[in-house]
């Protein structure tokens, strides 16, 4: 890591670099350092999300592309920006039907679904992924946020039944 007083240079130089050399072999990677750089010294997550759609728009066959499209999913559901965050993870669903975070994604979409909208519409969709895709390693977390929103909503019945599914 760098210490923050040298940020502005550290950030100057991946910028320089991706610029300079429009071989995506060599500024996609950098372009991606970069907005993972940004948040690490702390950096606004619009700046970051700002260079993830660059480094799209620049070399968007990259690996790189679909991993900063997934990572302005990722970024923005950590700061709890559910919206932006189903936002982010929609876009990777629609660019990257074949990507490999793919269904990671789509369970982040159902996940940010319920906080935005705690109803039975955001559950279903999280229990067909969840039963589509029986080996989903989210499963028993997906199972039990859902019983936690049943709860929420005072549906106790359906909460206990859940539970006990865990």
């Amino acid at each position: 890591r760098f210490s923050r007083d040298a940020r502005p240079r550290v950030l100057d130089t991946y910028r320089l670099l991706a610029v300079n050399y429009q071989d995506a072999t060599i500024s996609a990677p950098l372009l991606f350092e970069m907005a993972r750089q940004i948040q690490a010294f702390g950096g606004s997550p619009t700046d970051s999300e700002h260079v993830f759609t660059e480094l799209q728009s620049l070399f968007p066959e990259s690996s790189f592309a679909a991993a900063s499209c997934f990572e302005t999913g990722r970024m923005w559901y950590e700061k709890h920006n559910y919206k932006k965050a189903y936002q982010g993870f929609s876009s990777y669903v629609a660019k990257y039907p074949e990507g490999v975070d793919l269904l990671n994604a789509q369970y982040h979409m159902c996940i940010c679904s319920l906080h935005l909208s705690p109803g039975e519409d955001g559950e279903r969709d999280l229990l067909a992924l969840v039963n589509e895709h029986p080996d989903l390693k989210q499963a028993a977390k997906a199972l039990e946020t859902i019983a936690a929103n049943r709860f929420g909503r005072r549906d106790y019945d359906g909460a206990r039944e859940l539970y006990r599914a865990i």
